[in-house]
């Protein structure tokens, strides 16, 4: 029931829902369906749906899911700044595992080295 709960609930980042997205069609509900009639879709009407899925539905998915992305960086990045060390200054690192209130809270100075490609730094310890 949890996973039935969450496949149906509207996704922020795309504003649809995984059930609608993965099955191209609205959830019919919980209900009785015994005394209903099938209709299935013959083979041509579900070429025709999944070429519209694939053409139309799936493309807008992803711009949307990319433009609520790029809010939720720009949003993010308003509000935290983020410090760049050049290469040759001293630094210290935060220590997270810290057992006591009586242990320091930072270790080093350490040297920056150099900063990676992805943004993090290759530090060298002065001991």
């Amino acid at each position: 029931m949890v996973q039935l709960q969450m496949n149906n609930r509207v996704a922020s980042i795309h504003s649809s829902t995984p059930f609608s997205l993965f099955y191209g069609r609205l959830f019919p509900g919980l209900h009785d369906f015994q005394k209903t009639e099938s209709h299935l879709l013959t083979e041509d009407q579900l070429d025709k749906r999944l070429e519209y899925l694939t053409a139309l539905v799936y493309p807008a998915i992803s711009e949307k899911a990319k433009a609520t992305q790029q809010k939720m960086i720009t949003a993010f990045n308003r509000t935290h700044r983020l410090t760049e060390f050049t290469p040759g200054s001293f630094v210290m690192v935060k220590d997270e595992e810290a057992d006591t209130a009586l242990d320091p809270k930072y270790d080093g100075p350490f040297k920056v080295v150099r900063r990676t490609p992805k943004g993090t730094y290759v530090l060298r310890d002065n001991m």
